[in-house]
């Protein structure tokens, strides 16, 4: 059975406030738009104006950039930098970008982007490295606290000792939350509703169930509770397929 599959992953992971990105490192992330509505099909080259807020609605406008871009059917992936405002949006789980095309009215809603495991986690390894930068050998000091210092995984987060290797991963233990939405021969816009608010720390997984046929899935946007996740599909599900998710929170 062949499936297409999304990933948010956030300790870095996070799904997004209006709508759910993922970033991938802690310079440049690639966002993927679609820029069609049932009115306008946007298609060809283009000039973006993308703004970063932190809130879904008003908030504070804190950075901006121009992209020329190649729009195919809507859809295009841009690369955006992530200055140290930004990074902190993305931190705090309060980062939203507003798009424009051609100078022309900002779309709503605003999409929501978070910050991926990898990139929270690389980012805090690079703090640890400038606490001591010169340490070879047992750090006995971290961060003004003395003595036998020992690092504690919460919040799902696993941490052992493999040899003299340091080993930090995401629980096995975190508890899943599953659920599924059924087709109804018309429908390509699904609203997945959590037991609990997505969060920095949780992976969110959707997927497609259709048998032998591929169907291609896209978060479209995420309400401010953090509770309620909109799914496209690139065509109306059958009674016979289904939306398949993943929580861990």
């Amino acid at each position: 059975m062949k499936h297409l599959s999304i990933f948010f992953l956030l300790v870095s992971c996070l799904c997004a406030g209006t709508v759910d990105v993922l970033a991938q490192t802690t310079d440049r992330i690639v966002v993927p738009l679609n820029l069609s509505t049932e009115t306008d099909d946007v298609d060809g080259p283009c000039r973006l104006t993308i703004r970063w807020y932190d809130g879904a609605i008003g908030g504070t406008f804190v950075d901006e950039e121009f992209l020329d871009v190649n729009i195919l059917h809507g859809r295009v992936d841009v690369v955006l930098a992530v200055s140290d405002d930004v990074r902190r949006l993305l931190r705090d789980g309060m980062a939203w970008i507003g798009v424009s095309i051609n100078m022309g009215p900002e779309r709503q809603p605003r999409l929501r982007i978070v910050s991926a495991p990898a990139a929270l986690l690389a980012e805090r390894s690079r703090f640890a490295d400038r606490l001591s930068p010169d340490v070879t050998g047992l750090v006995t000091s971290l961060n003004e606290l003395a003595g036998a210092v020992k690092i504690i995984g919460e919040d799902g987060i696993d941490i052992r000792r493999d040899d003299d290797a340091l080993i930090i991963s995401r629980s096995a233990r975190a508890k899943q939350h599953r659920g599924s939405v059924a087709g109804d021969g018309t429908t390509s816009l699904f609203t997945i509703t959590l037991p609990l608010p997505i969060s920095a720390a949780s992976l969110f997984h959707v997927v497609v169930q259709s048998g032998s046929t591929t169907i291609a899935c896209s978060i479209e946007s995420v309400d401010d509770n953090g509770r309620q996740i909109h799914v496209r599909t690139a065509a109306p599900l059958l009674t016979s397929e289904s939306l398949e998710w993943t929580l861990i929170p």
